[in-house]
């Protein structure tokens, strides 16, 4: 009798060990989505600067040809 208890017990402390591990893995998920959504809005905010640089310097070319 003492040996299916011990069984149990050390059945249930090993499913106890795996939800908390698969629980803190789905947590370390949730902070990885979380840097790859910050990381594709900081490439689109690239674009963004990127496009407006070169209207700028398309600006400062045409203002260069006028005043020559």
């Amino acid at each position: 009798m003492n040996a299916k208890l011990l069984i149990a017990i050390v059945a249930i402390a090993a499913a106890g060990i795996y939800l908390v591990r698969a629980a803190d893995s789905s947590a370390s998920d949730s902070r990885l989505d979380k840097v790859i959504e910050q990381n594709d809005k900081i490439l689109k905010n690239q674009d963004e600067i990127l496009k407006q640089l070169g209207e700028v310097k398309e600006g400062l070319l045409q203002i260069r040809r006028r005043s020559s």
